[in-house]
């Protein structure tokens, strides 16, 4: 049986290892970024505020100043770094009531799977079924009460679900997405992540500096995190500029002195994080401010080069469908749906969001809409619908006639 079959001695040696290098993967970018920011921090306080500010130049009170902001920052970066990982993006699978337990009786006519397009034809067998059941519900009743048992549909969240961005089909009053591989109910913004092999809530991208993805939990820590180091890295990157342009200056090279190599190091590092991570903060402080996530700016893209056609009911292209953010309440609500009501909610990294499944817009799972923006995209959507339907009608009926004439 061994000799026959050799995989089954090596299948636990390859679990073992792919577990290992997962393990290692998801552990190097914390060990690196957390090694990287100590090593520049102790760089900063001996080299540049110490030896260069007390010692040499006798500027205490500027050294022991920037010493302290160092310390501050250097603190806050790593407080929120570690609570971004630790806090992690939040899943529709921490909640009981949002897992499916058994995919085999869904609700079909209430669901939908985004890997799943039905055609015309499927969606009118399916309400003539429907139509044929209930017609037949007497014969149904003599089949027994186990087979009515076995097809009792499992039906989706109702209390605690509200669906804005699925198309609802004609037979349901709502539509619910869900998801195949975690078997859960997916709400609003919420996208499976294949790093991190779970679905996320109003995921925004999978980061790989911090191994895990951001999403509605950790967003808030995130972005702090991105201010703070922005911040850490320009009194660095400035520290250093004004040391290394006073030693070229005075020609302290000519007098036998010597540059320290470390210093040269972290004003390039230091450089390079505050140019690139301040791009990044930016970008990121702007999705907050529209209330968009960095998948749904992609989405945009994707919406504009595919629906290039399309027109609302004031003419203009692509509103419908890549210009309509339904979740943009306004620069300030958006601000303090991420980051708290309080401004000392906006500074210091305090969590403001929970996993009680029936707190309304603080969970996840729920988010204010624009109703007027809402109610204007499903108008335009149904008229687009209704013309696209249309145009294939004359499409199916011009090509049976070309056909009857040949």
């Amino acid at each position: 049986m061994l000799i026959s079959h050799p995989r089954i001695m090596v299948r636990p040696w390859i679990t073992c290892a792919e577990s290992f290098c997962c393990a290692a993967a998801s552990l190097f970018p914390k060990v690196f970024c957390s090694l990287l920011l100590t090593w520049s921090h102790y760089v900063f306080l001996t080299n540049a505020v110490y030896d260069n500010m007390i010692v040499y130049q006798q500027r205490e009170v500027l050294g022991y100043f920037l010493a302290g902001i160092g310390c501050v920052l250097y603190g806050l970066c790593m407080y929120t770094y570690f609570k971004v990982v630790l806090v992690g993006p939040g899943s529709p699978l921490d909640f009981e009531e949002l897992k499916i337990k058994d995919m085999d009786r869904l609700a079909t006519r209430y669901t939908e799977n985004p890997y799943r397009q039905e055609s015309a034809e499927e969606e009118e067998e399916e309400e003539e079924e429907e139509e044929d059941n209930t017609n037949n519900g007497d014969g149904a009743e003599n089949q027994g009460t186990e087979q009515v048992a076995r097809r009792e549909p499992e039906q989706p969240p109702f209390d605690y679900v509200r669906m804005y961005t699925v198309k609802q089909k004609k037979s349901a009053p709502v539509a619910f997405r869900y998801c195949l591989k975690c078997s859960c109910w997916k709400p609003d913004r919420c996208h499976h992540c294949s790093s991190c092999q779970r679905c996320i809530l109003r995921m925004d991208h999978h980061c790989p500096w911090f191994a895990t993805c951001i999403g509605f939990h950790n967003q808030k820590f995130f972005l702090q995190f991105l201010i703070y180091l922005s911040v850490y890295c320009g009194i660095v990157f400035v520290c250093t500029l004004c040391l290394l342009w006073r030693f070229f200056t005075d020609e302290k090279y000519s007098e036998g002195e010597f540059l320290s190599l470390t210093l040269v190091f972290l004003f390039v590092i230091s450089l390079s994080f505050f140019f690139a991570v301040g791009v990044f903060t930016v970008f990121s402080g702007w999705l907050v401010l529209i209330n968009k996530t960095t998948i749904e700016v992609q989405e945009d893209k994707w919406h504009k080069s595919r629906n290039q056609y399309e027109f609302d009911t004031r003419n203009r292209e692509n509103s419908a469908n890549a210009n309509t953010n339904i979740f943009n309440i306004g620069h300030r609500k958006n601000l303090e749906s991420i980051l708290g009501t309080s401004y000392w909610t906006w500074i210091l990294p305090i969590g403001i969001t929970n996993k009680v499944i029936t707190d309304e817009f603080n969970n996840g799972i729920n988010f204010e809409i624009d109703q007027g923006a809402y109610d204007q995209w499903c108008y335009d959507s149904q008229l687009q619908d209704q013309l696209n339907q249309q145009v294939e009608d004359y499409v199916r009926r011009t090509r049976r006639e070309v056909n009857e004439s040949v």
